[in-house]
């Protein structure tokens, strides 16, 4: 099945990099990231006012009812760019909101995060949870005589939490022993954070027995977390996708203008070779991670999980076959710091330990058969 990109898209899209290449160009980000300045205020506001943070909220909150195939147009032009301000963290954090909490909460969230003003991540269990650490939730919820509720515990790997305004945490009420979903201020919460090695932001979130209001949280089923995660797959695949395809046009670039033995790398037939074998890698990961979109516009993220587990699977593979092959066929320059070769390798590296790496995804997939 053959799937193309609309016109509205491509306008979204081509709105996306103009304001990153005036705005976000590889040497400002280079400079930011010196400074250690892993979150522009500036560019998510930009952002908000191209209506990006509002596109997937229906027109009453200001939204576009956007699907996950234009999100996904989104995440490559960010990609693109090596972005590391947490969109898609935000964007599941909002959508959790959307869809799950109550009108009062939805009133009180969305239109600010719609204009940039709040920042709203979950903060997903650990994907390897149930093969290396405890099954049991490390966050615990008791209901106050007052009403509110009262939170202790910690989480681990909440992804731009640093520089969020509020964190979704799941906690075991103690009554019952369901999951319940909690939105929490950050200020009010102890946070451990530090960079990947890509210069994105993770933290350990401890949470030393605060209250928080009555009305400030919403059931969550066994759905919503696994849900949550097939979306986020299909945002990180596309922003690998996009990241695929800047380096294959960068090392193709690279062969035709460097020389040797009186002619350039590109007409030696063994790099043409590797180069093609990038391009097909490039395109088959194209095809899968917008097969995935397609399929979630389609059906439940439950429905599709199957097939998550298996885009990711062989994104990671793609992924690493082509960041290694455009960093070898760089030679030295492919590891400095200078060229934007390196980040986009560090960014695919962290990309295919997120949600889940080869192994993971394998184990998974064996799972639904033995």
């Amino acid at each position: 099945m053959e799937y193309s990109v609309t016109d509205e898209q491509k306008m979204i899209a081509d709105s996306i990099d103009r304001l990153l290449a005036s705005d976000y160009d590889f040497q400002k980000r280079c400079k930011d990231l010196e400074k250690k300045q892993y979150f522009n205020h500036d560019i998510w506001k930009k952002l908000a006012e191209l209506g990006l943070l509002a596109m997937p909220f229906s027109e009453k909150f200001g939204g576009f009812n956007a699907t996950i195939a234009d999100m996904n147009v989104i995440m490559a032009s960010l990609g693109k760019s090596l972005v590391v301000e947490p969109f898609a963290a935000c964007y599941i954090g909002s959508m959790m909101i959307y869809r799950h909490a109550s009108e009062g909460l939805k009133q009180d969230y969305l239109p600010e995060i719609a204009q940039g003003n709040k920042r709203v991540i979950a903060a997903l269990p650990p994907v390897c949870h149930q093969f290396f650490l405890s099954t049991d939730n490390q966050i615990m919820a008791k209901q106050l005589d007052n009403g509110q509720w009262q939170l202790s515990g910690s989480t681990t790997m909440a992804t731009g939490a640093e520089f969020a305004t509020d964190i979704i945490v799941f906690a075991t009420n103690e009554s019952n022993q369901n999951i319940q979903a909690f939105i929490v201020p950050v200020d009010e919460v102890k946070l451990k954070s530090f960079t990947m090695i890509d210069d994105t932001s993770m933290s350990q979130v401890t949470i030393e027995g605060i209250n928080v209001q009555s009305d400030a949280w919403f059931e969550c089923d066994d759905t919503l977390i696994p849900n949550a995660r097939v979306e986020s797959i299909s945002l990180i695949s596309a922003e690998a996708v996009a990241i695929m395809q800047a380096l294959n046009l960068k090392t193709k670039a690279y062969l035709q203008s460097r020389e040797q033995f009186g002619q350039p790398l590109s007409k030696f037939q063994l790099l043409q070779h590797r180069l093609v074998e990038m391009y097909v890698q490039e395109e088959l990961a194209r095809s899968m991670s917008m097969t995935l979109a397609h399929e979630l516009q389609q059906k439940d993220a439950t429905a599709v999980k199957e097939l998550a587990e298996f885009t990711k699977l062989k994104i990671n593979d793609y992924a690493q076959y082509i960041s290694e092959q455009a960093v070898q066929l760089h030679g030295g320059m492919g590891v400095s710091d200078e060229m934007d070769i390196a980040h986009y390798f560090r960014r695919l590296t962290t990309l295919r330990h997120q949600l889940g790496d080869q192994s993971y995804c394998l184990a998974q997939l064996m799972n639904q058969y033995f």
